[in-house]
């Protein structure tokens, strides 16, 4: 249990001179542990036959994440973060008492809203909104609650590619990929994702699903399976991200029958990763080359690679078709970022006559 497992990190680790393989270093002993401790508990959960009670908030939350699956059809990612506003928000009005719908009014979700755009950004507050409104239409059409309350949401301005998205520079870029140190057989791992990021655009979800059966090495294609857009695509594979992808497979992939193209290398070995893991291989390498003060997420690198192939010629048909993107306008931001163009359109500046 948990009292054992700090006993064992803090008395026995600091002094254990236990003849076997093992490792003394404290955060993977303990991160080992922590993975012992859930399976544990799983076994445990599994042989007493119990269920684990939920609250009543939570009940709603399972049937609204039925609905967004099967009648809505959403991905795993938009109804991850539709899940969490729906449970903070049924949670903060009810906790765990039952959930009576009919005391819900108009100044609860306008409340709720209000509160994330006072301390959060206007797009954090824009998809607690969206998330909001489509629990108050869910329940509304199962009618639980007043058809009205949806439209007591307030909706946070939004200006249509008045952002400019953040990219890296060349400088930047090559600081990023030298930080892998592709003498070991992780590094070269995590080299070869960063790569499908930064040279195809690829999203993190994207990478974590790549299967050794999407390569054909004949013809230089990677296939991508459904992502965000539910569609399957064909892209070209550059020869420096294949070349990496072949070094991983050669000398770093741990030998399994897992058809996954990118393992764990530590327990549990040899599964398949996870977005989180991919995500936390960027931010250390962010860490490496002194760029985590600016960002830390992997979507910078997809808006690199878009940048990038702007600055060489590429049109915004063939960005979006890289990118996914199905329709043109999304990939018109990545206009703002290609100076070099925009300098041959820019009108001079007027001298000041003294």
């Amino acid at each position: 249990d948990e009292p054992l497992v700090r006993r064992f990190l803090d008395e026995h680790l600091p002094h254990c001179r236990c003849r076997i393989l093992r490792s003394s270093h404290r955060i993977q002993v303990r991160a080992a542990l922590k993975h012992l401790l859930r399976l544990v508990a799983a076994r445990q959960d599994e042989g007493s036959g119990m269920a684990v009670a939920i609250t009543p908030a939570e009940t709603v939350v399972r049937d609204f994440d039925q609905y967004m699956r099967d009648t809505c059809g959403l991905s795993e990612a938009t109804r991850l973060y539709r899940r969490r506003y729906a449970r903070e928000f049924l949670t903060a009005k009810f906790g765990r008492k039952p959930v009576n719908l009919q005391r819900l009014g108009p100044a609860d979700p306008m409340s709720f809203v209000a509160d994330y755009a006072a301390r959060c950004s206007p797009a954090t507050a824009q998809v607690a909104g969206s998330s909001l409104r489509c629990l108050l239409r869910f329940l509304q059409g199962r009618g639980w609650c007043d058809g009205r309350l949806a439209q007591a949401i307030p909706r946070i301005p939004h200006w249509e590619l008045s952002s400019i998205p953040q990219v890296l520079s060349e400088q930047e870029l090559r600081r990023f990929l030298n930080s892998f140190d592709r003498r070991n057989a992780t590094d070269r791992r995590d080299y070869a994702m960063a790569l499908c990021m930064v040279d195809l655009g690829l999203r993190v979800s994207d990478v974590v699903q790549l299967r050794l059966t999407d390569i054909n090495w004949r013809q230089a294609t990677l296939r991508i399976v459904g992502g965000k857009s539910r569609r399957t695509g064909i892209l070209p594979l550059p020869r420096r991200v294949g070349e990496a992808i072949a070094a991983y497979l050669r000398n770093g992939r741990p030998q399994s029958a897992r058809r996954e193209l990118f393992l764990r290398h530590r327990a549990p070995l040899s599964h398949p990763i996870t977005k989180e893991l991919a995500r936390g291989v960027m931010r250390r390498a962010y860490r490496r080359c002194d760029l985590n003060h600016a960002w830390t997420g992997t979507h910078l690198l997809r808006h690199t690679a878009a940048s990038r192939m702007h600055q060489h010629g590429a049109s915004l048909k063939q960005i979006a078709d890289v990118l996914g993107h199905r329709s043109i306008n999304t990939s018109m931001v990545y206009t703002k970022v290609n100076v070099p163009m925009l300098a041959t359109v820019a009108l001079p500046w007027p001298e000041v006559q003294s």
